[in-house]
C-alpha cells in the first residue's frame, strides 16, 4: 500500500512539474515564436504594398491622385514608409526575440500587429482590384 501511495505521489509531482514547464517555459516560447513570425509577415506585406504603390504611382505619375479614404498615393506611401522606419525595425524585432513574452504587453502587441496586417491587406486588395484590375 505504501508503494502505491509513493508511486501516486511521484506521479502527481511529475505532473505538477510538467504543468509548470508547459505553462511558464513552453507556452511563452511558442508565443514569442508566433509574435516574431507575425512581425516578419506584417513587415513583408508592408514592403510588398509599398513596392507596388511606388511602382504604380511612378509609372502613371499618380502620386497626387486619390487612392482610398481621402488619401492620395503619396499620403499612403509616406504613411507606410513611416511604419517601416518606426515600427518594423531590426531593433524592435530583437526586442521581441529577447522579451519574456508574458502578460498583457505581448497580447497587445499581437493584437496591434494583426490589426496593422489586416489594414495593409485591405489596402493591397483595394489597390489590386481597383487599379490593377486583378
Amino acid at each position: 500500500m505504501e508503494v502505491l501511495i509513493t508511486f501516486i505521489t511521484l506521479l502527481a509531482a511529475f505532473y505538477g512539474i510538467l504543468t509548470y514547464w508547459h505553462k511558464y517555459v513552453r507556452e511563452p516560447e511558442d508565443t514569442k515564436l508566433y509574435t516574431v513570425q507575425l512581425f516578419e509577415s506584417a513587415r513583408e506585406r508592408n514592403k510588398q504594398l509599398l513596392g507596388e504603390l511606388n511602382k504604380y504611382a511612378s509609372a502613371n505619375n499618380a502620386y497626387n491622385d486619390h487612392f482610398m479614404q481621402r488619401f492620395t498615393f503619396n499620403d499612403t506611401i509616406q504613411l507606410i514608409e513611416r511604419c517601416e522606419r518606426e515600427l518594423f525595425t531590426e531593433e524592435n524585432l530583437q526586442a521581441i526575440r529577447k522579451s519574456s513574452c508574458t502578460g498583457r504587453n505581448i497580447e497587445s502587441l499581437i493584437d496591434h500587429l494583426k490589426t496593422h496586417d489586416k489594414h495593409v491587406s485591405e489596402c493591397l486588395t483595394h489597390f489590386r482590384y481597383s487599379y490593377l484590375k486583378t
